[in-house]
């Protein structure tokens, strides 16, 4: 898993994730699933690692955290 070093929230622009290995993320980049990065005509893809954060008195998961992503 590749953690990230820097996250910029850029109000209605979307959230700037600057990984460990130097990849930037940016909205644009986002397809629902995963971040596709093109570099020198070939295509990385980026997917978030989430870990729950708040649960509801069931147990049920509120909300998630990305803490990472993972090139797939």
């Amino acid at each position: 898993m590749l953690k990230f070093t820097e996250r910029i929230e850029s109000g209605v622009f979307g959230t700037i994730y600057t990984l460990e290995n130097g990849v930037e993320l940016f909205p644009n980049e986002w397809n629902g699933e995963v971040y596709i990065v093109k570099e020198n005509g070939m295509e990385r893809s980026f997917k978030p690692v989430q870990e729950p954060i708040s649960f509801d008195d069931d147990g049920e998961v509120l909300q998630w955290e990305i803490i990472g992503f993972e090139e797939v």
